[in-house]
């Protein structure tokens, strides 16, 4: 299935994937940002997508980081 997306910020990267057969695409930040323990925060993306009705689509922390630096994504089941 192809799924439209557009950028809403010019000059960033569309979502691609990092390795052949990943099943997922590396969505990146609109914007740079430090947070201090604890702290939470609304960050852009910089697209927007276009899914057919019926159909999800998640953003999960990444495994490495969630991990070694605590980052992870409202929601998440990591």
């Amino acid at each position: 299935m192809r799924v439209p997306i557009a950028r809403t910020q010019e000059g960033l990267p569309l979502p691609s994937p990092s390795f052949d057969g990943d099943a997922g695409l590396d969505l990146r930040a609109s914007q740079g940002l430090t947070l201090g323990g604890g702290a939470t925060a609304k960050i852009g993306t910089g697209i927007s997508i276009a899914l057919p009705q019926g159909f999800l689509a998640f953003i999960v922390p990444r495994s490495g980081i969630a991990l070694h630096q605590a980052v992870t994504v409202l929601n998440a089941l990591v």
